[in-house]
């Protein structure tokens, strides 16, 4: 009798491991948070983008993330400020006024910071949410490149439904 019920046991444990195993992964929301002013020291944001990058595609491990958020704030806003403009890229592939230290270094060789944020921006399941006090601060009045200026109520949302909050 124990015997049997072991084997029962074991049974059921293998075969709630295989039914795990066959279950879809849940999608993920993921929130990455960038502090630092990438305009002086770009290698937070070239890091952050990258890993939203690579969370957003289905890269054969597992699906991509349902939703990746860019949480520019403090000085991390400077991502999507006009100053960003001031390095478009030009014909030539190099930007106007580019500052050599804003090349990321990327799997590809390196990649102007620009050119890497207008990869991510434009990728579908990928959302910019900027810290609406950072950004008043900064540049009351005006309207980030990218994404949009957050609230109180769409901050509050962004965080509690976020799985995963990633920090730089």
């Amino acid at each position: 009798m124990k015997v049997k019920s072991w084997k029962n046991l074991r049974n059921f444990v293998l075969s709630s491991a295989l039914i795990t195993l066959a279950m879809p992964v849940s999608a993920q929301n993921v929130v990455i948070a960038l502090k630092t002013n990438p305009l002086v020291d770009p290698e937070a944001a070239c890091v952050a983008l990258q890993i939203g990058q690579n969370l957003a595609m289905d890269i054969g491990v597992e699906g991509p993330a349902d939703q990746v958020t860019l949480f520019p704030t403090l000085d991390g806003v400077e991502i999507v400020s006009d100053r960003m403009l001031l390095l478009e890229d030009l014909p030539n592939g190099k930007p106007r006024n580019y500052p050599p230290h804003l090349d990321c270094l990327t799997p590809n060789g390196y990649v102007p910071l620009p050119q890497l944020l207008a990869g991510f921006q434009s990728m579908p399941n990928v959302a910019i949410v900027v810290c609406p006090l950072c950004w008043g601060a900064r540049y009351e009045g005006e309207d980030p490149i990218y994404g949009e200026v957050g609230n109180g109520a769409s901050i509050h949302t962004l965080f509690m439904d976020a799985d995963k909050v990633i920090d730089f």
